[in-house]
């Protein structure tokens, strides 16, 4: 009951907070990690409450038991490829085994991010479809699959992740020798961390190289990663003055004794 606690708990957290970056051209990659549960009667007589009935229906991963790469392919779109591992001993129409049987699964998923559309920052929420197998006991089986999830960034890299998932069973008698294991459809919920990579900042100034115009110079974001030394709100490249602060009526070079001509054209600075 403690797991299940903090699954609940954790779900509860990612769409709790409120609205940094989705996984985008500067970090392609992303690696998630969490634990899984998995409820084996799903189908469509499966009425809405009996999906959170988690006492009796949901079978709760121990440890580290899911894992996804994902890679981003342009326009919101990415592609991951999942696997989640489980033990089973609640199964579809009551069921009983004398011992528990393992469960594993391998899902490719394309992922649409909402997070853009909708306007927001810190959380992106995203729909995904797929295609994927199932393995337990003896037997195994395809599946496609369609999901719901959310991305809470706390930073530009680290962020928690919180999925559904339905899997329609797709053996070609729909039910057959899987019966006591897969009745047709499977929920997975599953909640954990990411972790985005893959982008290069060569000049650390938070600024992505694929943006940067001075990628070897630390830079402001305000002049796409160059920099401004004086501080004076004019870039060092369009700055005559770079090291002196000045104004933009006199090309970033100052007036010390405010007569109209910047000290750099003034015989007489001070």
């Amino acid at each position: 009951m403690k797991k299940i606690t903090i699954i609940v708990s954790s779900i509860l957290l990612t769409f709790s907070l409120s609205t940094v970056q989705a996984q985008d051209e500067n970090n392609p990659w992303q690696f998630s990690f969490g634990i899984n549960a998995v409820d084996l009667d799903a189908d469509t007589n499966t009425s809405f409450n009996e999906f959170f009935d988690v006492d009796e229906n949901w079978n709760v991963s121990s440890g580290m038991s899911m894992f996804t790469l994902s890679k981003y392919l342009g326009d919101d779109l990415s592609l991951g490829l999942s696997g989640s591992v489980n033990s089973i001993s609640k199964f579809a129409d009551d069921y009983v085994f004398i011992n528990d049987v393992t469960y594993f699964a391998g899902d490719l998923m394309l992922k649409y991010s909402l997070g853009e559309v909708l306007d927001m920052q810190k959380m992106e929420p995203f729909v995904g479809v797929g295609l994927g197998n199932t393995w337990m006991d003896s037997t195994s089986w395809m599946t496609t699959n369609a999901s719901l999830g959310m991305n809470y960034w706390f930073s530009d890299v680290w962020g928690l992740t919180a999925q559904v998932d339905y899997k329609l069973n797709m053996s070609e008698n729909g039910r057959g020798n899987t019966v006591m294991l897969d009745e047709g459809g499977t929920m997975r919920y599953s909640v954990g961390f990411s972790v985005k990579f893959g982008g290069t900042d060569t000049d650390g100034d938070g600024v992505y190289d694929k943006h940067d115009k001075c990628p070897e110079v630390p830079g402001l974001e305000e002049f796409n990663g160059c920099p401004d030394s004086d501080g004076d709100g004019i870039q060092d490249s369009e700055d005559t003055c770079p090291l002196l602060a000045g104004s933009l009526e006199y090309e970033g070079c100052p007036d010390s004794d405010g007569d109209g001509v910047s000290d750099n054209k003034d015989a007489c600075p001070n």
